[in-house]
């Protein structure tokens, strides 16, 4: 099994990777951007369901995401 804190980094750093190659040139196109995961993501499954705590894992996704928010979650 994989340490809980390796899994938290490694799908933060996951998420930076699809920001930076997918998500940020297709909004400089203009282009509509729909995502099935997302920061809260991470809140729900690192923060509360593997008991990392959800400060630690905003956190670290705060700094993996660079201030990238969508404009709604659903």
């Amino acid at each position: 099994d994989m340490d809980i804190r390796t899994e938290a980094m490694l799908f933060a750093a996951s998420r930076r990777e699809h920001l930076v190659l997918k998500v940020i040139p297709a909004l400089k196109e203009g282009k509509v951007v729909l995502c099935d995961r997302y920061i809260d993501s991470s809140l729900a499954y690192q923060g509360y369901a593997r008991g990392i705590g959800v400060e630690e894992v905003r956190a670290l996704n705060e700094f993996a995401i660079n201030g990238l928010y969508p404009d709604l979650t659903i």
